[in-house]
């Protein structure tokens, strides 16, 4: 298995979702009043190696979130990598300020904060409007940048999408019925798969924009170059 306690000098490509369970409204619409009840990331060192990855799922009753939540924090403690979102991180998105949101109600906020923090964090929906030229105010659900850079999906996001969730969670939790994990497992992988993509049309851009996520005043800034080459970037 790919061992996560990875170091600044050979990091990780983490591709991150969360599900909640909202059976009255939209997560989206909520007010964070939902759990969250499923977190998978998928982990990998090569974005021109996709298909060598690692999954780790967390999936809980609602009752269990702050379980959800420490276990979420303990993966992201002992990792070191480059966390991949798709309209999950930075202001008025929603994995991250859903998380914490959550994570406040049981005093964990900071560490979780403090936790995610310790990574560099991408967001793929932000870079693909940039390859795309699209304007920052399109709204480009992941279905759309999906169809317009020729990404397949097993589950169809027509029939199960964060909107119904909770009925597919329901069955995991009556009859065991995987598809609410396996969701989960592949939006995280998706994630992964537009950026290979992304890359693969614009490097020069999107190298330039991960590089400036980078603290460039680490010793090691040097060895963060030449992992960038390792993943697929190429930039002048």
């Amino acid at each position: 298995m790919y061992k996560i306690n990875v170091t600044r000098t050979n990091l990780a490509w983490i591709g991150a979702d969360i599900e909640t369970y909202s059976p009255e409204k939209t997560p989206w619409t909520n007010g964070y009043a939902d759990p969250v009840v499923s977190v998978a990331f998928a982990v990998i060192e090569d974005l021109k190696d996709i298909e060598s990855l690692s999954i780790f799922s967390f999936i809980k009753p609602p009752r269990y979130e702050p379980s959800l939540l420490y276990q979420v924090i303990r993966f992201l403690e002992v990792s070191r990598g480059i966390i991949v979102w798709y309209y999950g991180y930075g202001p008025r998105k929603f994995d991250v300020p859903y998380l914490l949101k959550r994570a406040e109600k049981y005093g964990l906020r900071r560490r979780l904060e403090n936790a995610i923090e310790a990574h560099v964090n991408l967001d793929v929906c932000d870079l693909a409007k940039q390859a795309l030229g699209l304007g920052t105010e399109y709204r480009l659900s992941m279905t759309e940048c999906n169809q317009r850079l020729g990404i397949s999906r097993t589950l169809q996001k027509s029939s199960l999408n964060g909107a119904n969730y909770h009925i597919q969670f329901d069955e995991w939790e009556c009859n065991g019925s995987l598809k609410a994990l396996f969701y989960n497992e592949e939006d995280a992988i998706n994630n992964l798969r537009i950026l290979q993509k992304l890359i693969r049309l614009n490097p020069l851009l999107l190298g330039r924009t991960v590089l400036k996520e980078l603290k460039t005043e680490d010793p090691t800034f040097g060895e963060w170059h030449k992992t960038f080459n390792r993943g697929g970037f190429k930039y002048g």
